[in-house]
């Protein structure tokens, strides 16, 4: 889960520097009328690239946490 900031071209950063070996498999957002938004991501990523991958979120600048083991969204991705 990531938070962006709401402002012009958030967005587009994170799209244009992810990885070609990356792929988006959820992206879900939700406004929430604050200077932050909470986006729910999916990021499908080969197990020998994984450190590649937290490599690039550190790099990105936008806050984030891994809920991989989350039974929370285990459970939201089932429905």
């Amino acid at each position: 889960m990531f938070n962006f900031p709401e402002r012009p071209g958030a967005l587009e950063k994170f799209l244009t520097t992810l990885r070609p070996r990356f792929n988006i498999s959820l992206f879900q957002y939700r406004n929430a009328g604050s200077d932050i938004g909470k986006i729910l991501t999916g990021i499908l990523c080969p197990d020998d690239e994984v450190k590649d991958l937290e490599r690039f979120l550190r790099e990105i600048g936008y806050p984030w946490t891994d809920c991989t083991d989350s039974q929370v969204f285990k459970t939201f991705l089932r429905s």
